[in-house]
């Protein structure tokens, strides 16, 4: 035969390696081994190894094996093994116990090395048997031989040889079907062992080269048949109160920058005008007694590493198109059971807690869809749920999370209506009490600032404030807090501003209640005004009053002050705002005006009555009355009292300055019939009125108008004289001409 070259029982093997002794064991290639026939030199030697036949061998002491088991030869240790191992050493020419160091092995002559290019049949079978199986082996004392069904490696930039599983197709008959395919786990046989697990892993790719990937498809549907349906399900617990077996789809764990593999659960594509296919995520079916139905949770990747962030969850409704709505999302607790107080299913939306010392919780965020062009933004309700036949309506609580501790504040809550476009109103916030039934009370709105903590916290404040004029010169928005309208011969609501009662503590004060204007926040902009105006009145009836009154004093305290006070002026060269109190214009007919009053408190029992004061302080003039309109000053007059001065000299020039416009009365002494004393310019102001005392007995006091002036007509700096023993009353009656009057 003209392809025979000899028979093989050796081959000759060139050393590349340390030199070998006759009787030592070469491994050829990865696979099997051979045992040199003589003494083969290191690097560059060639001699004959044997390839088959019987040989005594170095073994593993701890091992035993019986006559035809398959051996491995283990590179590290150099001796025989019966544990599976790469390379094949053949199989146990003879029985072997525990603690012998040598056996005896036949050399294997029927390792496969070259490529089998075509397929490997059995013609054992016939078409009618049982199926072909192919089982690793069973072990004696470890475990079971691993099956391996490996494609074979690419070369260069060839792909990996492809490993294909198939279900018999079926025969020709209508009902046939094509045959399944099934990896399953081996069962395991001991008390508390773990099922076989059974996976589907693609291929690890190297460099740039991505990861095989790994489908589970249905099969086709015939020309009028459903597509196979693909099921991932966990096993089912075997009893004992086991919980079911998990299924779970994780994303390949990304490298270096790159994201994490997605995870999609996506419905197949509608046919022409057919709905696309549901995607569907369920719990499990509670047990038949009294389990509760399985928990749906969704959850983003958490970081692994420094500071990146957690995986975000999306649930989105499908994109509309042309004139289609966008999909619907719904998340809806589950319906309770038929038993009388069963509650139906929450639904929570919780931001993810922060890890990290300062990290802030994740947002919950309800959004609406964006509209676009003309339509509308989607809307987002948050609504309780109905109550039953004779139950009341289901709360809806929005309600800030609770500070961790160390004085912080809780966390705030917020409805804001949506940013209005072009010249279109920002979307209005509304906290509205449900409708009252037939002769029921409308429900409570209520915006109730957190109460302070249990040491000295202060209560949360309560703030309304209409929206900012985001551009041009557009206004402020106005904030309005009205009693509702009544109905029929039903008083309109009150509206009731309390600041809140103090706490229980010794000196603890009542809240405040503050009005104040905005402050202009432009150059030249005037301060926001702040108003009370009592309501309208009907018919012949009165218009609603506005009374400001500080609280009532405790046992012995002081009433609390009611206090207008205008706003500061700007911080260069602003006039102070000024304060008003004006009665109420009569508006028809012959209507007599308001009247304005201001009242001290009234006494009780021997007290003194409250004392009026105008002007006492920070006033450069206090102005009564037009110059038209009757004055009427009904009680006794007080007077201020100014510092007494001792007249001098004779002339205007030598006389004594009186003090500098500080009161209406100045005493003087020391007259004597020629000596005097001077006004002082600070009391020439046209109408000022001085009493000018004289405190010597029969003598004159003479008195000198400032500089310049003159008195009665006289002269310039003539002296007026007083009656001997009397004092004297100055009018200044022109500043600019500083002339004067005098009695």
């Amino acid at each position: 035969m003209k392809t025979f070259v000899r028979e093989g029982k050796r081959l000759t093997y060139s050393n590349t390696g340390d030199a070998i002794s006759a009787g030592d064991v070469v491994v050829l290639g990865s696979a099997r081994i051979a045992v040199a026939v003589t003494d083969i030199a290191a690097t560059t030697g060639v001699g004959e190894v044997s390839v088959s036949g019987v040989h005594v061998l170095d073994a593993t002491s701890a091992d035993s094996w019986s006559m035809g088991d398959l051996l491995y030869w283990n590179n590290t240790t150099e001796k025989l093994t019966d544990t599976a191992g790469t390379i094949i050493a053949g199989r146990a020419a003879a029985d072997k116990e525990a603690l012998e160091t040598t056996a005896e092995v036949l050399l294997c002559e029927n390792v496969v090395s070259s490529t089998v290019s075509d397929t490997v049949t059995t013609g054992a079978i016939a078409a009618n048997d049982a199926s072909l199986g192919i089982a690793g082996k069973a072990g004696s004392s470890g475990a079971g031989g691993a099956v391996a069904v490996t494609g074979g490696a690419g070369d260069g930039t060839a792909a990996g040889g492809a490993v294909s599983i198939a279900g018999g197709a079926s025969g020709d008959g209508a009902t046939g079907n094509g045959g399944a395919v099934s990896a399953t786990g081996g069962a395991a046989a001991s008390t508390a062992g773990t099922g076989g697990a059974a996976s589907l892993t693609g291929g690890a790719g190297t460099t740039t080269g991505a990861g095989g990937a790994v489908a589970v498809t249905g099969g086709a549907g015939g020309n009028d048949a459903v597509g196979g349906a693909a099921s991932i399900v966990g096993g089912a617990a075997g009893g004992g109160n086991r919980a079911g077996g998990a299924v779970a789809a994780t994303g390949g764990a990304g490298s270096g920058t790159a994201a994490g593999g997605a995870v999609a659960a996506t419905g197949g594509a509608g046919g022409a005008t057919g709905a696309g296919g549901a995607a569907s995520i369920a719990g499990g079916v509670g047990g038949s007694t009294s389990g509760n139905g399985g928990a749906v949770s969704a959850t983003g990747g958490a970081a692994s590493n420094g500071n990146g962030a957690g995986g975000a969850v999306g649930v989105t409704g499908g994109a509309g198109n042309g004139t289609g709505a966008g999909g619907a999302v719904t998340i809806a607790g589950g319906a309770s059971g038929a038993g009388a107080t069963g509650n139906g299913g929450a639904v929570s939306a919780t931001g993810g807690a922060a890890g990290s010392t300062a990290g802030t919780g994740g947002a919950a965020s309800l959004v609406g869809g964006a509209g676009t062009t003309t339509g509308a933004g989607g809307a987002v309700a948050v609504t309780g749920g109905a109550g039953g036949n004779d139950a009341v309506g289901g709360a809806v609580t929005v309600t800030g999370g609770a500070a961790g501790g160390g004085n912080r504040a809780g966390g705030a809550v917020s409805n804001t209506g949506g940013a209005g476009a072009g010249s279109a109103a920002g979307g209005a916030v509304a906290a509205t009490g449900g409708v009252g039934g037939t002769t029921g009370t409308g429900g409570a709105a209520s915006l109730t600032g957190g109460a302070g903590g249990s040491g000295s916290g202060t209560g949360g404040a309560v703030t309304v404030t209409a929206g900012a004029g985001s551009a041009g010169n557009a206004a402020g928005g106005v904030a309005t807090v009205r009693g509702g309208a009544g109905n029929g011969t039903g008083a309109g609501g009150a509206t009731v501003l309390v600041g809140g009662a103090s706490g229980g503590g010794a000196t603890g004060n009542g809240g405040a209640i503050s009005a104040t204007g905005g402050a202009a926040g432009s150059t030249n902009g005037i301060g926001g005004a702040a108003s009370l105006v009592g309501g309208i009145g009907k018919g012949n009836q009165a218009g609603g009053a506005v009374a400001v009154t500080g609280g009532v004093g405790g046992a012995t305290g002081t009433g609390g002050a009611a206090s207008l006070t205008g706003g500061a002026g700007g911080s260069t060269s602003g006039t102070g705002g000024a304060v008003s109190v004006a009665g109420g214009a009569g508006s028809e007919g012959n209507a007599n005006g308001g009247a304005a009053s201001l009242l001290g408190g009234n006494a009780d029992g021997a007290g003194t009555d409250g004392v009026v004061n105008v002007g006492t302080s920070n006033s450069s003039a206090v102005n009564i009355a037009a110059t038209s309109i009757a004055t009427v000053i009904s009680g006794p007059i007080t007077s201020g009292i100014g510092s007494s001065t001792a007249a001098d000299g004779s002339a205007y020039d030598t006389a004594a300055d009186l003090p500098a416009g500080t009161a209406a009365v100045y005493p003087t002494t020391a007259a004597d019939d020629t000596k005097g004393v001077q006004i002082n310019a600070s009391d020439k102001v046209t109408g000022r009125m001085l009493f000018i005392g004289n405190g010597v007995k029969d003598k004159i006091l003479k008195v000198y108008a400032p500089d310049g002036g003159a008195i009665n007509g006289a002269a310039a700096n003539a002296a007026f004289s007083s009656v001997s023993g009397k004092g004297v009353i100055a009018v200044c009656l022109s500043s600019g001409d500083n002339t004067w009057l005098a009695w």
